[in-house]
């Protein structure tokens, strides 16, 4: 039986938040405040003077950097408290007509109160993770706009006039050397996060150990898992990254298993990449790809299966605490 009797949903905004407790079946009128460590700070002393903050569980959507401040002084304060992906919350609630800040907040509200029992009390991350998680952000952005200033002065040069195109060239060329100078700081600042920890270390040495796996994956890969704490099953997460065929059928009706497009898009793309170098590279991997094609299976499906197999030996290596041995199990073939 659930400890809460008031669950407070929360709707988080740039600028404020708003509140509305569920308690005795109904639900209160939503209280706007600002979104400031003072602010809510304030409302969290009031709260509790009318309201005991042990039997209170608030919940809140995953707004990115916008819930910062909240996270922060529910931390300190020590209240119970569910971040819960929003469409989740969305999807669960059926049908709804209209929305405002007020009324989510309310929804939430009745979301924690419907699933009191499938609650997941949010953890503190890792700094080192939370660090890494701004820089690859960071460093993707710089490089999305690298590439946008590229792509264009290539194209300019390539058809316009030779004195537009080096004069383009000569006005671009000191910001694309300071972004290429960025992200090479980045990239440094981010081998020596992973070195600052020896678990983490640990993790990502045994992460790029599988064959195809780069840098740039297995620190997305830490990130993504928070240091392998919030997925701990190799098809959970294959699921998270969208490389989990599922079934689609109804009745008489027998559809194609395809994956769904609810996923993490840019670790998908970086597996893609990963089984992609994995099948150029002399092994059991590359063996596999052709074998399937020859018999005549579809590339993207068996690729697919690659996926797979490489997340299935990342959790297999960072469970085991051993780096992945491409000649493990011919020796036990042999043996």
């Amino acid at each position: 039986m659930s400890k809460y009797q008031i669950f407070v949903g929360i709707d988080v905004s740039k600028d404020h938040l708003d509140f509305a407790a569920y308690t005795n079946g109904k639900v209160a009128p939503a209280t706007r405040i600002a979104n400031t460590i003072s602010a809510i700070e304030e409302y969290l002393s009031t709260f509790s003077e009318k309201n005991t903050l042990s039997t209170t569980l608030f919940c809140l959507e995953d707004t990115g950097i916008y819930i910062s401040f909240l996270l922060s002084a529910f931390i300190t304060q020590k209240v119970d408290f569910w971040v819960e992906n929003a469409v989740q919350i969305k999807r669960s609630l059926g049908l709804q007509r209209g929305k405002n800040d007020a009324v989510d907040a309310q929804r939430i509200a009745e979301y924690a109160f419907r699933f009191r029992d499938k609650v997941c009390l949010y953890e503190a991350k890792n700094e080192v993770i939370e660090q890494l998680s701004y820089l690859t952000a960071l460093r993707e952005r710089l490089i999305q706009s690298r590439k946008q200033i590229q792509v264009p002065l290539k194209e300019t040069k390539t058809f316009a006039k030779k004195s537009i195109g080096d004069l383009i060239e000569k006005h671009s060329k000191n910001t694309l050397e300071s972004i290429e100078k960025d992200i090479k700081e980045i990239e440094t600042a981010i081998k020596e996060l992973i070195n600052s920890q020896q678990d983490i270390k640990e993790m990502y040495e045994l992460t790029t150990s599988v064959v195809g796996v780069g840098e740039v994956t297995a620190v997305e890969i830490l990130v993504s898992t928070q240091g392998f704490t919030k997925f701990t099953d190799a098809k959970k997460f294959a699921c998270y990254c969208g490389v989990v065929p599922f079934e689609h059928s109804s009745g008489k009706f027998r559809g194609k298993n395809r994956v769904s497009k609810m996923a993490n898009l840019k670790l998908k793309s970086l597996l893609h990449m990963c089984t992609l170098a994995a099948t150029k590279k002399t092994g059991e991997l590359k063996d596999y790809y052709e074998r399937k094609i020859a018999e005549g299976k579809a590339k993207m499906s068996v690729l697919n299966a690659l996926r797979n197999k490489i997340i299935q030996r990342i959790f297999a290596c960072v469970q085991s605490g051993k780096k992945y041995d491409k000649n493990y199990q011919k020796e036990l073939v042999l043996s």
